[in-house]
């Protein structure tokens, strides 16, 4: 099931939970992140596109970073779970290396809602290079992702598909590292998104 972007749809119901106040406030922050840049995210604005007041936004975030933060992790998780539903909806596919290939692909920005996606990450990483309030929550998805590439590796050791031999951390750091260097070599242009396959394939 594709996830809707646009929040402005409905404003925050009274009787919303506050874990779902401030995934709504995240998703607005990462609609504005993926149409306008991360220059263009304020509490005044997140607000508005989140259909609450500013005191709202203040009384979960006290800062801009703060917001940012709980959004980036958001995001991390919110990808995760696609692409574990995507593994599980594909329960015919067979082998584990075909679960390795979903994962790879589905982390490349082949599709618009992937490219979006793909913008806010890497506007969420340069931010945390500068700003050490992100880095930890980054540092945290990107070992959530490793451990998610090693169960794959390691299946695919346990079927048989890979030699026992291997060192299953080695791969999944290997693989992560592919996919995620390929983010943005696709997000430029430099291969099209049928090199990009390719090279996933090769990989």
């Amino acid at each position: 099931m594709r996830v809707h972007w646009n929040v402005r749809r409905n404003e925050i119901p009274r009787q919303v939970d506050p874990i779902q106040k401030r995934e709504r406030i995240a998703l607005a922050v990462i609609e504005i992140m993926a149409s306008r840049g991360i220059e263009e995210v304020s509490l005044r604005d997140v607000a508005a596109e989140a259909g609450c007041s500013m005191g709202m936004v203040q009384h979960y975030f006290s800062t801009k970073d703060d917001m940012l933060a709980f959004a980036s992790g958001y995001l991390a998780d919110r990808i995760l779970h696609k692409v574990s539903a995507e593994i599980a909806e594909a329960s015919g596919i067979g082998t584990a290396r075909a679960a390795l290939r979903i994962t790879m692909l589905h982390l490349l920005p082949l599709d618009e809602e992937r490219r979006r996606e793909a913008r806010v990450w890497l506007a969420f990483l340069a931010r945390a290079t500068v700003r050490p309030e992100l880095t930890p929550v980054m540092r945290e998805a990107r070992v959530v992702a490793h451990d998610f590439f090693l169960e794959r590796v390691r299946a695919a050791i346990a079927a048989g598909e890979l030699q026992p031999s291997r060192d299953g951390n080695a791969d999944a750091r290997s693989l992560h590292a592919f996919a995620d260097g390929m983010v943005g070599l696709v997000i430029t242009g430099v291969y099209s998104a049928d090199e990009a396959e390719a090279a996933i394939d090769h990989q």
